[in-house]
């Protein structure tokens, strides 16, 4: 996904499983990449209600940015742990 400065792209992965998706990493909690993410899902036929899973790499801004929002938009139930 695209990010607004250097190295201008962050990498998410979904990943399908049996019980639903694995969502590995968020991108950055800005307006255009949550539009980016929801435009790529949509590209799928992936609804956030899919996602029953979400795992951040690390707690850079630009890997866990949108996780909130998704835990909104997804309806997950999840805590942050290191």
């Amino acid at each position: 996904m695209p990010l607004p400065y250097s190295p201008f792209s962050v990498n998410a992965y979904l990943i399908r499983g049996e019980r639903g998706r694995l969502l590995v990493d968020t991108g950055l909690n800005i307006p255009e990449m949550l539009k980016t993410l929801t435009r790529q899902l949509g590209e799928k036929k992936i609804k956030f209600k899919n996602i029953t899973q979400v795992v951040v790499t690390h707690f850079h801004p630009d890997h866990i940015g949108l996780a909130e929002r998704i835990k909104q938009l997804s309806g997950l139930s999840f805590r942050f742990t290191r």
